[in-house]
């Protein structure tokens, strides 16, 4: 994605490492990435799995940052919340016999974030991230 911020290759960076973190189930991996440090380890919990969107942003959103460069607005804040949910979606959906590809979870991701943002004053459009 792109933003009107000046910082994006910095947070493709990020966004990039933690998603993989995530998915890889490596801990350090996405805490380097992330703001969230806890998040692997509730991730096979009911915490995580029966969340909300709106619950996972009130929770994501209030919770301490650890390294406040990563979320310095509301958002970016969202923008992690949408692709934690989106994989947390595809990751625990018992239904789906097919493994996600990192296509799969970027279009999920920017369905969340544009549905979000759809209608609010700020605009952001996308780019093609190579991962």
């Amino acid at each position: 994605w792109v933003t009107r911020d000046s910082d994006y290759p910095q947070v493709a960076r990020d966004v990039t490492m933690w998603l993989r973190g995530v998915i890889e189930h490596d801990l350090e991996l996405a805490k380097a990435g992330a703001s969230f440090p806890n998040w692997k380890e509730n991730w096979e919990t009911d915490y995580v799995k029966n969340l909300s969107y709106k619950d996972a942003s009130e929770v994501m959103m209030n919770r301490p940052i650890q390294k406040q460069e990563y979320a310095p607005s509301e958002f970016y804040s969202t923008v992690w919340v949408m692709l934690g949910t989106a994989v947390a979606d595809i990751i625990t959906n018992e239904d789906s016999e097919v493994e996600a590809t990192w296509r799969d979870i970027l279009k999920k991701c920017r369905q969340k974030i544009e549905k979000y943002w759809e209608g609010k004053e700020r605009k952001i459009t996308f780019r093609k991230l190579r991962i």
